[in-house]
C-alpha cells in the first residue's frame, strides 16, 4: 500500500493518481516518486501566500544554468523565465515586479531551499525506500508545513573548472552512490551534483555534532572538486549563470 512521505497518509485516506516527478519533466526529469500523495504534489506546485510556487523556484534556478551548459550543444533551446531578465552577456537580474517587493529575495531563497530538501527526500524513497525514517521529520517540517530552516551548502568551483554530463544536463538526476551512504553514515551530509553545480545538505538535525570533521574532511577531496564550501544565504551566493568562467 502506498504512503506518502510528506503527510504519512495512504491509500485508505489519500489518492495516489498523479505522477509526482522528483525533478520536473519540464527540465528533463524522468524519475517518479510513488509515495507521493497528490495533495501532496499539488501543494509543492501551488503559489502559496503570493510567493512562487516550490516547483517553480527550482525550475527557475536550474533552467538558467541548463541553458548555459547546453548552449553551445544545444542552439535550439530557449530561455524563459518569470522571475528573471538574462542580457545577452548572460547577466541576471530580478524582473522589477520582483525586485520591488519587500523581502522577496530572502523568501526567494527559502523556496529554494525547501526545493532542494524536496528532492532528496523524494530521490531517498524512490533509491532508498527509507524516507519514512523519523530522522527525516525535519525535512517533512521543513519542506511541507514550512516550519524551521535549515542550511544549503554550496561548494565553490575550482578555478573556474565546470564538471558536467551533457546527458546530466539534458536529463538531471540525484544518485545515491557508496560514497554518498558513506558520508551520511560519517557525518550525515548528502552532497549531489546539479546542472553544473555541487550541492551539499544535512540528513539528519545531529549533523552539527559532527559538523567541523566533515570540514576538515574537505581537504582531502580532490582538488577539481573544489575543497571550500560555503553557506547559501543570499540566492546569488549560487553561481547560476558560471561567472567565473568568464573571469579565467
Amino acid at each position: 500500500m502506498k504512503k506518502c512521505i510528506w503527510c504519512n497518509r495512504d491509500e485508505k485516506i489519500a489518492t495516489f493518481n498523479n505522477r509526482a516527478h522528483t525533478i520536473p519533466q519540464s527540465l528533463g526529469g524522468k524519475h517518479i516518486c510513488e509515495n507521493v500523495c497528490d495533495d501532496c504534489n499539488a501543494y509543492f506546485g501551488n503559489r502559496a501566500s503570493g510567493l512562487p510556487s516550490i516547483e517553480a523556484i527550482f525550475k527557475e534556478f536550474i533552467h538558467l544554468s541548463q541553458y548555459i551548459l547546453l548552449l553551445n550543444i544545444q542552439k535550439k533551446i530557449r530561455l524563459k523565465s518569470e522571475f528573471f531578465d538574462v542580457t545577452k552577456q548572460l547577466e541576471v537580474k530580478t524582473k522589477m515586479k520582483y525586485s520591488l517587493r519587500k523581502d522577496f529575495q530572502n523568501k526567494l531563497l527559502r523556496q529554494f531551499k525547501r526545493a532542494i530538501y524536496k528532492v532528496f527526500l523524494e530521490e531517498r524513497e524512490r533509491q532508498c525506500k527509507d524516507a519514512h525514517d523519523e530522522r527525516f521529520n525535519f525535512i517533512r517540517e521543513f519542506c511541507r508545513a514550512d516550519l524551521g530552516d535549515y542550511p544549503v551548502f554550496y561548494m565553490l568551483p575550482f578555478k573556474g573548472v565546470v564538471l558536467f554530463q551533457t546527458d546530466d544536463v539534458k536529463n538531471p538526476e540525484v544518485r545515491f552512490t557508496i560514497r554518498a551512504e558513506d558520508l551520511d553514515k560519517k557525518f550525515r551530509m548528502f552532497e549531489f551534483m546539479l546542472c553544473g553545480h555541487t550541492l551539499i545538505i544535512p540528513t539528519s538535525t545531529l549533523y552539527q555534532t559532527v559538523f567541523k570533521a566533515f570540514l576538515n574532511s574537505l581537504k582531502y577531496r580532490p582538488v577539481l572538486m573544489g575543497t571550500e564550501m560555503v553557506e547559501i544565504r543570499r540566492i546569488d551566493d549560487i553561481d547560476i549563470t558560471f561567472e567565473h568562467l568568464k573571469n579565467n
